[in-house]
């Protein structure tokens, strides 16, 4: 989610190319060793990102570079919630 788009305002501080991510996950659901439901259980991700496509430049490489690689999440601190906890990750992807 773009945080300029959510907030719709011309005087934002955010540059125009944070996002921010949530995501969500599940833990060994699929484990074939696991028959019961022990130790199976969702995660929830919440993050920054940057969207490459709304950097502005004039570099053509950069420009190219960025439609091809715009769509990979790039690694930032992620706030993770599972099992009633919060978990801090300095690095996530």
């Amino acid at each position: 989610m773009n945080i300029n788009s959510i907030f719709r305002s011309d005087n934002s501080q955010f540059p125009d190319w944070l996002n921010l991510a949530l995501g969500h996950s599940a833990k060994d659901m699929t484990s074939p060793n696991n028959t019961t439901n022990d130790g199976r259980y969702r995660q929830f991700f919440l993050s920054f990102d940057i969207d490459l496509m709304r950097i502005k430049s004039k570099n053509k490489i950069f420009i190219v570079l960025s439609n091809i690689f715009g769509y990979i999440k790039i690694p930032f601190p992620t706030v993770e919630y599972s099992n009633n906890q919060f978990f801090l990750h300095p690095i996530y992807f």
